[in-house]
């Protein structure tokens, strides 16, 4: 079965995924891409305690699980 591609334009669909725990099953089950806007600014989140919670997606960037792309200011 293939996966669903999605392409995020928004860090809050990110961060939202991470707060809710969904983000690992998310990336098993869909194809996802990314601006790199969108990663930079998916950077953290503070749960109902206050405590900040940092998001790394360069790990799931590295082993290919998601794509990122850059797009030129210009374009």
């Amino acid at each position: 079965m293939s996966k669903l591609k999605l392409l995020i334009l928004d860090a809050n669909l990110v961060i939202f995924l991470h707060e809710n725990g969904i983000w690992p099953k998310f990336i098993e089950i869909c194809d996802v891409y990314l601006p790199r806007t969108v990663v930079d600014e998916a950077a953290f989140f503070d749960d109902d305690n206050q405590v900040r919670n940092y998001i790394d997606l360069e790990g799931v960037i590295s082993n290919g699980q998601i794509e990122v792309f850059d797009v030129a200011l210009a374009d």
